[in-house]
């Protein structure tokens, strides 16, 4: 079996919007522990169309909050299927509002869950394991409350 590194956990707990979403940045049984741990919160309980991370991106550049936000402005889908796909994503840096990644969803399906886009952005050597797993948290957490099983 070859070895494989784990990018990271995300915690969901379904029972209390309250409860927020725990991401695991690194492999959370690493010896010795090189793991971060960090909270995703949702916003907007009752639509559940925001999720607030503040994470530490490392070296110098600190602590910044971000938030994932559903949209309906994606370039390349009809807008029929844009006013009804829920499932569309943007990433915002809240201090200047720049939106920093999206993910496009895929509604076939049996098909891939969708695609992230990332914009240019310095936020460190693990940007990339950040924005996929947190993007991934936030639409398996909406997957589930929106009540599909696929």
């Amino acid at each position: 079996m070859p070895n494989r590194s784990i990018v990271g956990v995300a915690d969901l707990v379904y029972s209390s919007i309250s409860t927020p979403i725990h991401l695991c940045f690194g492999d959370p049984d690493s010896s010795p522990a090189t793991a971060v741990w960090e909270d995703l919160h949702v916003r907007d309980k009752l639509k559940t169309s925001c999720f607030e991370l503040n994470v530490d991106l490392g070296k110098g550049l600190g602590r910044k909050i971000f938030d994932w936000k559903r949209t309906h402005h994606v370039e390349g889908v009809g807008a029929v299927k844009n006013k009804f796909d829920y499932f569309h994503l943007k990433m915002i840096e809240r201090q200047s509002q720049k939106v920093v990644a999206r993910f496009v969803h895929c509604p076939k399906m049996g098909y891939k869950r969708g695609v992230f886009e990332m914009e240019k952005y310095e936020g460190g050597e693990n940007w990339d394991g950040i924005v996929v797993l947190s993007g991934m948290a936030v639409t398996e957490y909406l997957r589930k409350v929106s009540g599909w099983a696929f």
